[in-house]
C-alpha cells in the first residue's frame, strides 16, 4: 500500500501532465506519464531536470518540425520583433556599435539566415538578415515559414487611418495633456496629424485637442504618375494647374478673344502641341478622352459638351514635361530621376528614355537646391516634424514612401495640402500618394521584405560601393 504522501505526489504529477498536454496545431509534443516500478511504488524522484526527463516524469521539449514545402515553395525562417513598440535595427556587422543599415518595426517579419555567436559585446547571439546585415537574436522571435507567405508584413497603410491638416486660424491653443509639439500655441499654417475629428473638436497625436473651426483638413491629392509611352508621338505631356485658391483651369477656343468655353479640373492631363500659332499667353493643347469627359460648363459643375477638337490654355496654368538628356556617366539601362523646379515635374528615366512623370511641389524660396545627388535612405513611412527653433510647427505621422537624397531633403507623399504644381514645401519634393509609391518602387536601394528603413552602404563610408538612384534637381 502506498503512503498518503506517495498518493499525493502521484496526483500532483498527473495533474501537471494534464496542464501540459499536447497542443492542437502544426507543432505538438507527445504526451508522457509517470511510471510505477513493480513492487517498489514510485521510483525515487531525482531533482535534476535532465534526470527527471530520463524518468519520463516530464515531457521533452516539443520538436518544431516543419512540413515539407509544397511544390514551388521555399522553406525559410522569419524573424518578428519581440516588442511592437520598439524597432529592431539591422547592423552592418554583428555588433551593436556597427553602422545601421536599416530597421524593422511593428508587425513586420524579416527573412533571416544563419546564427552567429560572438565573444564580446552586449549582444552575443546574432542572426544574419537577408539579403545582408545582422539583427540581435534577443530582440526577435524566429518562426519557420515559406518565402511566399511571411507571417506578418507591413503594408504602409497606417496613414490612411489618420487625417492631416493645417491651422487656419491666426492663432490657437492646444488643450489637454502634454504632447509632442514644441509649443502649445499654434499659428496659421502649422501642420497637425488628426486621430479623431468631430464637428466641434479635433484630436491630435498625444491626445491634445483644439477647436475644429481652427483647422483645415485635407484629402490627399489625386494625381497619379503618367506613363510617358501613353502620349501620342509629336505631343508633350502636361497638366492643368490652377492658381492657388482656385479649383479649375479655363480652356479657350483657338485664337479666340472670347471668354472660356469650359473649365478643366485640377491636375487634368493634357497634350501640348508644338509649333502652332495661338492667342498671346496661351498654349495649344489636345485633350485625351478622360480629360474631355471631365470638362465642366462655365459657371456650373455640370459636364460641358464642346465639339471642338483643339483648345488653348493659359501658359501659366500648365505644367509640362520638359525632357532632358541623360547626365554624363549614366549607363544605357541606369535608372535616374529628373526634378524640374520651374515646371514642378518629376520624371523617372532609364538611360535616355523617360518612363513616367508626375506633378510635384518643391520648396519655397529656393529651399530645394539644384544639383546632382543620390538616394541614401528610404522609409516605408516616417514621422516628419520641425526642429527646435523653427519658425513654424508641424508634426506629420506615418508619411509614406520617403526617400532622401540631400540631407533632410527627399521625395515623399504629401497628405496635408492639395497644391501640386506649386512650390510650397520646406524643401522636400511632395508627390501624391500613388505617385510617391511608384517612384519609391522605381529607385534603389530596394526595400527588402519586412524592412521598414534601408540605408545605402555609401552613406557610412565614402569608399563603399552601393549608392542609390541618382537624382538631378534643375531649375
Amino acid at each position: 500500500m502506498h503512503s498518503p504522501w506517495g498518493l499525493l505526489l502521484l496526483v500532483t504529477l498527473g495533474g501537471a501532465q494534464a496542464w501540459g498536454g499536447p497542443r492542437h496545431g502544426r507543432f505538438s509534443a507527445p504526451m508522457h506519464r509517470p511510471t510505477l516500478s513493480p513492487g517498489r511504488g514510485l521510483r525515487e524522484i531525482p531533482r535534476n531536470r535532465e534526470a527527471l526527463r530520463a524518468f519520463n516524469l516530464i515531457p521533452p521539449p516539443p520538436v518544431r518540425e516543419y512540413e515539407p514545402p509544397p511544390a514551388g515553395e521555399i522553406a525559410v525562417r522569419w524573424a518578428l520583433p519581440k516588442r511592437r513598440d520598439l524597432p529592431v535595427k539591422v547592423h552592418a556587422l554583428p555588433s551593436l556599435a556597427a553602422a545601421t543599415m536599416g530597421e524593422m518595426r511593428g508587425h513586420t517579419a524579416m527573412l533571416v539566415g544563419q546564427s552567429l555567436q560572438t565573444k564580446t559585446g552586449l549582444c552575443r547571439s546574432w542572426l544574419s538578415a537577408l539579403p545582408s546585415g545582422y539583427v540581435c537574436a534577443a530582440e526577435v522571435t524566429v518562426e519557420p515559414g515559406y518565402l511566399s507567405s511571411p507571417p506578418a508584413q507591413e503594408k504602409g497603410t497606417g496613414w490612411q487611418k489618420l487625417r492631416y491638416g493645417v491651422i487656419s486660424a491666426l492663432v490657437t491653443k492646444l488643450r489637454g495633456s502634454a504632447g509632442h509639439f514644441l509649443r502649445t500655441i499654434l499659428h496659421k499654417g502649422d501642420g497637425i496629424t488628426v486621430t479623431q475629428a468631430s464637428d466641434e473638436v479635433v484630436q491630435i497625436i498625444g491626445h491634445q485637442w483644439l477647436p475644429r473651426s481652427d483647422v483645415k483638413l485635407f484629402e490627399p491629392p489625386s494625381a497619379p504618375a503618367v506613363n510617358v509611352d501613353s502620349v501620342p508621338p509629336g505631343l508633350r505631356l502636361a497638366w492643368a494647374v490652377p492658381p492657388d485658391g482656385e479649383d479649375g483651369v479655363p480652356v479657350f477656343l483657338p485664337k479666340s478673344e472670347a471668354g472660356p468655353v469650359a473649365y478643366l479640373p485640377r491636375y487634368a492631363v493634357l497634350y501640348v502641341t508644338e509649333g502652332t500659332d495661338s492667342f498671346p499667353g496661351r498654349q495649344p493643347v489636345l485633350l485625351p478622352e478622360p480629360t474631355r469627359a471631365a470638362l465642366r460648363a462655365v459657371g456650373s459643375s455640370r459636364p460641358a459638351w464642346v465639339s471642338a477638337s483643339q483648345f488653348e490654355v493659359e501658359t501659366g496654368q500648365l505644367r509640362r514635361l520638359m525632357p532632358m538628356a541623360a547626365p554624363a556617366g549614366v549607363a544605357p539601362d541606369e535608372r535616374w530621376i529628373d526634378i524640374h523646379l520651374s515646371e514642378q515635374v518629376a520624371t523617372a528615366y532609364q538611360g535616355a528614355k523617360p518612363l513616367f512623370a508626375a506633378l510635384v511641389s518643391t520648396g519655397v524660396q529656393g529651399a530645394t537646391p539644384p544639383g546632382s545627388f543620390y538616394i541614401y535612405r528610404k522609409y516605408l513611412t516616417q514621422t516628419m516634424a520641425n526642429l527646435a527653433g523653427a519658425p513654424s510647427q508641424y508634426d506629420f505621422r506615418e508619411v509614406p514612401h520617403a526617400q532622401f537624397f540631400n540631407g533632410r531633403i527627399g521625395l515623399h507623399a504629401v497628405l496635408w495640402h492639395d497644391k501640386l504644381g506649386h512650390a510650397v514645401s520646406h524643401g522636400c519634393v511632395n508627390l501624391s500618394p500613388p505617385a510617391a509609391a511608384q517612384f519609391f518602387a522605381f529607385t534603389s536601394p530596394d526595400l527588402p521584405a519586412g524592412w521598414h528603413t534601408i540605408t545605402t552602404p555609401s552613406y557610412h563610408s565614402s569608399t563603399a560601393t552601393g549608392r542609390g538612384t541618382r537624382v538631378i534637381v534643375r531649375k
